[in-house]
């Protein structure tokens, strides 16, 4: 900071960029699939995931959200990323699914088993690698729909359900005790 010849004061900023080479960079990448029930899987519009980075010491630090469609082949590739800090603490990068819409915005996602539930690790590869060795290195996201579940909103579906099993456990108490009850009466008489 300085002090011009009429009393005002004038600062002086210096821009200076730091060089880096392509060896400070990783990229990385996902897929997603679904197994399971296609009816299900049909309803799928997008799935969304969430891009976090940390060192080993670190906290997971937020990168970026990812929205995977048809559109996009289900897949995501990077731009370059950082290989490390600049204290040379390197990266891993995770990701985290947070969501499987519909169309209409529902988020089915609870009736999926997600291979990201939580933080998922992901391959990094070197900037300089080719396109065919980086996609080879695209973590996979599975989505295996997990079939018949309890609903989990106590609606009339989940009444009916109660309701139903313990007629069904009724009756078969009623049957075993009636046969019971036969064969003793037919002992008896003989």
């Amino acid at each position: 900071m300085g002090n011009s010849s009429n009393g005002n004061f004038y600062i002086i900023m210096k821009n200076t960029v730091e060089e880096r080479e392509l060896g400070d960079f990783v990229k990385v990448g996902f897929k997603k699939e679904f197994c399971g029930d296609a009816s299900l899987i049909s309803n799928i519009d997008h799935v969304e995931v969430e891009l976090y980075r940390k060192t080993a010491s670190g906290a997971y630090q937020y990168q970026t959200k990812v929205t995977l469609n048809a559109s996009n082949a289900w897949k995501w590739a990077s731009a370059l990323l950082d290989k490390a800090m600049t204290g040379g603490d390197e990266y891993t990068y995770y990701i985290k699914e947070t969501g499987a819409y519909t169309s209409g915005g529902d988020n089915l996602l609870v009736e999926f088993d997600s291979s990201a539930a939580d933080y998922t690790p992901l391959t990094a590869v070197p900037s300089t690698a080719s396109n065919s060795v980086f996609e080879n290195a695209f973590t996979t996201i599975v989505n295996q729909s997990t079939g018949a579940k309890w609903p989990v909103t106590g609606g009339p579906g989940f009444k009916m359900s109660i309701i139903l099993m313990t007629l069904a456990v009724a009756g078969a108490v009623f049957l075993y005790h009636y046969r019971q009850k036969i064969r003793t009466y037919k002992h008896d008489a003989s």
